[in-house]
């Protein structure tokens, strides 16, 4: 970027952007200070991109929950952002890179994950041992928005850009990721591990025959591609994952198999592995998502299983399985976005990185969108696992190895305990059995 002066006509230097940050309290007071009264309003009013998509999705809550949010104009178009460019002309290249950030920012912090305000997501609480499908609840109004900024169309069939891409940085010291080291098949015992209950299997089944549309397929491997992943209805399955349901023609006794969030196998991985290892005759196959509520259970249980069980002190031999998703919730709490090792990015770079060594992650997710080989972007979902890091976890990012498909935008988040984590649960584990 060069600065021209309107006056002499005279170029100076370039400037370079090396960093950004938020303003604090007092660098605002300092800038408020000394500019002129006429830009007052705008650095008062400028804000980060979150608060204005809250206060509007509440405005049009109130007419239709069912209302897209859409956002065509990107930063670099707003008038805001003009100006305080032109502000940032003004006053040189240390308030230039301030105000960049701050009319622009549009903060990447787990957007993508209902995880991470759990124990608020849904207006119910949990205490069946075994969680159930029920209709789906819409209060977890701010997540669900904020990530649909990324996803949701604005108007023209293309997701726009809400936020500003943070690109990773790789090990230097290892190899780069190949997308040869992705597998799109796994093994037979991870497939068993994905099976859900017979009595919530039977119940997505009769939900899927009585729904509108084309919502089974027969039991081919590529049969997945012949169903439409991305009905806006179905959105639940972006966030909360859900199931690969198939079922006999002759006997219907269906048979179900988890995959997405809370787990790191994406719905086409399981999809094909129902038919490579169950070779279900006859049978036709299709999908559904998971509600808010029981995502929220799987999850919680998922979180208490790989994290709780590291605690000293805490254990779950004999814990139920609404003590162990209570817990879950509770762990949560406490598992931080680790800001160095997560990003959000797209396009060409919208690749799995090589990760650093200070970049394990107790829990790690990964989101995207692609285009598919009709050059429509499509959701793909979000894989989760723990206790890894993103060169582990991108062996399971098999849009990358699927034909045709080409990224749009991608997110990994890497969570990290908290310090006092492991003295908190103990805490809070020892006075639930007290």
């Amino acid at each position: 970027m060069e600065y021209n002066s309107a006056d002499d006509g005279e170029t100076g230097s370039k400037l370079e952007l090396i960093d950004v940050r938020d303003l604090d309290d007092e660098e605002r007071k300092q800038l408020l200070a000394e500019v002129p009264k006429a830009w007052k309003k705008i650095i008062t009013d400028s804000g980060c991109l979150e608060h204005c998509i809250q206060v509007q999705y509440v405005r049009q809550e109130a007419t239709s929950r069912w209302q897209k949010l859409g956002f065509a104009t990107n930063c670099w178009q707003k008038p805001d952002f003009a100006i305080g460019l032109g502000l940032g002309t003004i006053l040189g290249g240390a308030f230039m890179s301030v105000l960049v950030y701050y009319l622009c920012d549009r903060r990447h912090d787990n957007l993508l994950s209902p995880t991470n305000s759990a124990t608020d997501s849904c207006n119910t609480t949990l205490h069946s041992s075994t969680p159930s499908e029920n209709t789906p609840s819409w209060s977890e109004a701010v997540t669900r928005i904020l990530s649909d900024t990324m996803f949701n169309a604005a108007g023209n069939g293309t997701p726009p850009d809400t936020r500003t891409p943070r690109i990773a940085i790789e090990a230097t010291c290892k190899p780069r990721w190949n997308v040869n080291d992705v597998t799109t098949l796994i093994s037979k015992t991870e497939l068993a591990d994905l099976r859900v209950p017979p009595d919530v299997c039977q119940e997505k089944y009769e939900n899927l025959r009585s729904a509108k549309g084309t919502n089974m397929v027969p039991a081919t491997l590529e049969g997945w591609s012949k169903l439409t992943w991305d009905r806006y209805e179905m959105e639940d399955c972006l966030y909360y994952g859900g199931s690969i349901v198939c079922a006999d023609d002759i006997s219907e006794e269906p048979t179900c198999h988890f995959y997405g969030f809370p787990f790191k196998f994406d719905s086409q991985t399981v999809w094909e592995a129902v038919i490579h290892y169950l070779k279900p005759p006859h049978s036709q196959c299709g999908y559904r998502c998971n509600t808010c509520e029981f995502g929220r259970a799987l999850y919680a249980v998922r979180v208490a299983e790989e994290v709780g069980r590291s605690i000293p002190g805490v254990d779950l031999e004999h814990a139920s399985e609404d003590q162990k998703r209570q817990l879950g919730f509770e762990i949560d709490k406490y598992l931080v976005n680790n800001d160095n090792c997560s990003y959000v990015t797209s396009g060409d770079a919208c690749i799995p990185h090589v990760a650093r060594p200070d970049c394990d992650c107790i829990k790690a997710s990964f989101s995207s969108t692609f285009h598919n080989p009709s050059d429509q972007w499509v959701r793909w979902g979000q894989q989760i696992d723990f206790n890894t890091n993103e060169e582990i976890l991108a062996q399971y990012y098999t849009a990358y190895k699927r034909t045709g498909y080409r990224p749009y935008a991608c997110v990994f988040d890497c969570h990290s305990a908290a310090s006092s984590m492991g003295a908190e649960i103990l805490k809070y584990w020892n006075n639930t059995k007290s």
